[in-house]
């Protein structure tokens, strides 16, 4: 009976309970479809990505780089709807926006990205990424 109270005393409730979407992943390549990172065209210390929330705020947005030599975004997706993002590096700036849903992940809330549209540049959706020409 003890052991039955502290189990619903403590366990997980559906508005408790959390799980990220899938992170969004750019491989930047040339024209030649090769890495510019890999290559050592472009240093990863040099992208800067922002959440452009309008009336000129923007928010910086946190990004890793992979072992393969791609960008991981994070906390892309966490929300309802669509939002805007910029994204710079010495030689390149282009916009993208995101469109993400909530979703009912075996009791949990959850997101996940719907797309991904880019202006400015080219962009494919490969099968777990988003591959990007810059110049």
């Amino acid at each position: 009976m003890f052991l039955t109270l502290i189990l619903i005393t403590f366990s997980c409730k559906k508005s408790d309970c959390f799980k990220t979407p899938k992170q969004a992943i750019f491989e930047l390549v040339d024209t030649n479809g090769e890495n510019v990172i890999g290559n050592g065209t472009l240093n990863f210390s040099y992208i800067v990505i922002y959440e452009d929330e309008g009336n000129g705020t923007s928010i910086g947005m946190h990004d890793k780089l992979t072992e393969d030599n791609k960008i991981a975004i994070e906390e892309l997706g966490w929300y309802n709807g669509t939002k805007n993002y910029k994204f710079f590096t010495p030689d390149t700036t282009f916009t993208f926006s995101v469109n993400s849903s909530k979703i009912d992940s075996s009791g949990c809330n959850s997101f996940r990205i719907n797309d991904i549209n880019f202006t400015n540049i080219t962009g494919i959706k490969e099968n777990d990424f988003y591959k990007i020409i810059v110049k």
